[in-house]
């Protein structure tokens, strides 16, 4: 008890003391202090709690990673100043042709890809304008007798031919091809009269006997035939790789037409009529040629030319009779110019690299201001050789079919 009471006593006196040094302090409250200028009071400290043995450690979370892609893009660097605006060009603009980087059609493009390139054309022509009558059925050989049936003629029929060509290319857009081209038919013809009638030939001269009244029997062998050969530098003029393609051509074009007659008639024995024309001419050409693509390999062809051939003509006319001898006989010579005009249609197939390929057309050729042997006769037989009118000159034709076989490399 005593011990507790010395415990307390203790600890009163501690106390005062610590009161009376805290009072004596400068940070002990002034009264005369406003209250925002007062120390701040002294926290009495509070007992540290106990702290565990052993206190679990906090893990950290783990970051999330960042990806490469989620990262943002750095800002693009500023535009530079723009240079001094250049005055305005008022000049038209004018497009590219679309054929210099056109996709390539059934082979080739428009603007050809090929170095070489041959063809062999199969022609059956047949030859119009020129049919000659030779022999007419009459009643009598008096002035007064009239016709009494059909008269003979000889007349072509269609007949082969041929055309070779080739092609070397300077380039895929131009390059020069050379052609020739070579034709030929004959034909015959014979009349006979079984009845009271008599032949009259229409081919004699008229100072001569035309007929007899043993004149039964009479035949005519009349022939043509044509041989050209042309050169030409050829470019590509328009076009679309993959719809046609149209290129001009211009050259030199020779050409050789002959024409030969041998007729025969009962009169007074045997009478014959013979002619021969030759023309030998040179001159420029020129022309168009197109393809139009229709898919699938198959396309459309198309040319035509125009040949102004400047040549010399010449012709021959003889009558011979058996009993007579030499009847009569005349050499005709004429230069003019003969303008032959051609075109040619036709479709065709390319193998799918364009190396083989097929065409199957029409063509068709006129021969202008030539010398024909029907009008030659006449002119022989009137006596009258000026150019007046139609008078010596008329039209030849050749139409029919065209087959071409075609290489290209």
């Amino acid at each position: 008890m005593r011990k507790m009471l010395g415990f307390s006593a203790a600890l009163a006196g501690c106390a005062l003391l610590q009161s009376l040094s805290f009072a004596q302090s400068p940070y002990a409250p002034n009264k005369d202090m406003p209250p925002a200028t007062q120390p701040p009071a002294v926290v009495q400290a509070q007992p540290a709690e106990k702290v565990p043995d052993s206190v679990p450690e906090k893990v950290p979370e783990p970051k999330p990673e960042v990806k490469p892609e989620s990262i943002p893009a750095p800002a693009p660097a500023p535009a530079p100043a723009p240079a001094a605006i250049p005055e305005p060009d008022h000049h038209p603009i004018i497009a590219a042709p679309s054929y210099v980087n056109a996709a390539p059609s059934y082979g080739d493009d428009y603007c050809n890809d090929y170095t070489f390139r041959v063809y062999a054309d199969f022609l059956y022509l047949k030859q119009r304008g020129s049919d000659l009558a030779f022999v007419q059925h009459r009643d009598g050989c008096a002035p007064a007798s009239v016709p009494r049936g059909a008269q003979g003629i000889a007349d072509f029929d269609y007949a082969p031919g041929f055309r070779l060509g080739g092609e070397f290319s300077f380039d895929k857009c131009s390059g020069i091809q050379a052609e020739f081209t070579w034709w030929e038919e004959q034909t015959h013809a014979q009349v006979q009269e079984t009845g009271a009638f008599v032949l009259q030939s229409l081919l004699t001269l008229p100072t001569t006997v035309n007929c007899t009244t043993n004149s039964k029997e009479s035949h005519a062998t009349f022939a043509t035939h044509f041989r050209t050969g042309d050169v030409a530098y050829w470019r590509v003029l328009c076009g679309d790789g993959n719809c046609y393609s149209v290129r001009w051509l211009a050259g030199l074009y020779v050409a050789n037409l002959n024409q030969d007659l041998h007729s025969e008639f009962s009169i007074l024995g045997t009478t014959t009529v013979d002619t021969h024309i030759n023309f030998d001419g040179v001159g420029p050409r020129i022309g168009l040629e197109g393809e139009v693509n229709a898919g699938c390999g198959a396309y459309f062809y198309g040319r035509s030319t125009a040949n102004l051939v400047a040549g010399h003509f010449t012709g021959s006319y003889a009558q011979f009779n058996t009993f007579a001898g030499d009847q009569g006989n005349i050499t005709f010579e004429d230069d003019r110019i003969v303008p032959i005009l051609d075109l040619e249609l036709g479709i065709g197939w390319a193998s799918p690299k364009g190396h083989v390929r097929a065409l199957l057309g029409y063509s068709v050729a006129g021969w202008f201001n030539s010398l024909l042997t029907p009008e030659f006769i006449n002119g022989v037989q009137a006596n009258n050789f000026t150019r007046q009118g139609e008078n010596l000159s008329n039209t030849l034709w050749f139409d029919g079919l065209l087959a071409r076989v075609e290489f290209r490399y």
